[in-house]
């Protein structure tokens, strides 16, 4: 890949090993790639860009302690990429490329109520009778949900009625709709329901355990995998998740994260500390990633699952940990030396 300027793209747990001078004096990895990065500010030819997902990674430490940590973060955050930016809005189709203040970026996040979403049916119809629309409530509740329960299998059915109990008694969008709701509030504040509902779905269509081993697409085997235990491959199974964002390739690696995680391929086991939203934030993360010439993250399952999507997407973004970017470093830095313009990497 031939480039006039390198973009690397660095994973929260990075920016993290990377602000703790302890850990930089100990670890010879996380010290390369610190000096790497201020004596790439003397060539102009690199950016470590952050984004929106690294300020979102905050946002729990804000809510329980105020700006007393975060405004550490947003400090070193600054150092790191010389405030350049690379943020995805949610009516374009690509990131924008800007400079924006992290301080001030962070503001504007945790101030913005635009993009909360309704997690009860009560919230549902609300949102319908503020519009003047309730009509359709009524309308939900004669429409079938178009899902044929009796033509499950007695396992199938058991496990519809445990995540759609609403439905398996009254078979309508309404019902659907609540059910669906309150699973998804449910995932996203307890981190139990969500490693439940996991385990019931890896126990229904067991994923094989080598998967991990395949040297072919991994994508293309885990679809093989569900296809030949339930007949849909994972996209049509669990469905894209496209929430308000216009752009298909976010919808794209959003969905295929959380889908290969839900699945068992590289899975998260969710705790009070590592909850639904920063699962989702890592998978924010592997979309900025895919922008960038690198992706340097030393989550092993971010890591792979990474590595798995670019594949499938024909993304050449190269996915590194910070050991393997310790041997890379030294040849990337006689390229740029010698080069007056493009760089292959």
């Amino acid at each position: 890949m031939k480039t006039k300027l390198i973009r690397i793209y660095l994973d929260a747990n990075i920016i993290f090993l990377l602000r703790n001078e302890k850990i930089r004096e100990e670890r010879s990895d996380i010290n390369l790639l610190y000096r790497f990065i201020i004596g790439s500010k003397i060539s102009g030819k690199i950016d470590f860009p952050y984004s929106d997902a690294h300020l979102r990674d905050l946002v729990p430490s804000y809510k329980k302690e105020g700006y007393k940590y975060v405004e550490r973060d947003l400090a070193f955050l600054s150092t790191i990429s010389d405030n350049k930016c690379i943020c995805l809005y949610e009516k374009d189709e690509m990131p924008t490329y800007a400079i924006r203040e992290p301080y001030e970026f962070f503001e504007y996040l945790i101030n913005d109520k635009s993009q909360i979403l309704p997690t009860t049916i009560e919230e549902f119809e609300n949102i319908f009778s503020n519009v003047e629309m309730y009509s359709l409530i009524d309308l939900f509740k004669t429409m079938p949900s178009g899902i044929d329960i009796y033509s499950l299998d007695m396992q199938s059915q058991e496990y519809f009625a445990t995540m759609y109990p609403r439905t398996y008694k009254e078979n309508n969008m309404y019902s659907f709709i609540a059910d669906t709701l309150d699973m998804i509030r449910r995932i996203m504040t307890d981190p139990q329901e969500y490693n439940t509902l996991k385990k019931q779905f890896s126990d229904y269509i067991p994923l094989d355990k080598n998967m991990g081993n395949v040297k072919c697409n991994v994508i293309d085997s885990v679809n093989k995998n569900l296809t030949e235990s339930c007949g849909k491959n994972f996209n049509e199974l669990l469905g894209l998740n496209k929430q308000y964002i216009k752009s298909e390739l976010y919808h794209k690696i959003t969905s295929k994260y959380m889908h290969l995680d839900f699945v068992g391929y590289a899975s998260e086991k969710l705790t009070d500390k590592n909850k639904y939203d920063n699962l989702y934030n890592d998978a924010r993360h592997c979309f900025y990633g895919a922008y960038g010439n690198m992706f340097i993250t030393n989550d092993k399952k971010a890591y792979k699952k990474a590595k798995a999507i670019y594949e499938e997407e024909k993304i050449e973004t190269l996915v590194m940990n910070t050991e393997e970017f310790e041997i890379f470093a030294e040849s990337l830095l006689a390229k740029i030396d010698k080069s007056s313009e493009s760089v292959t990497i």
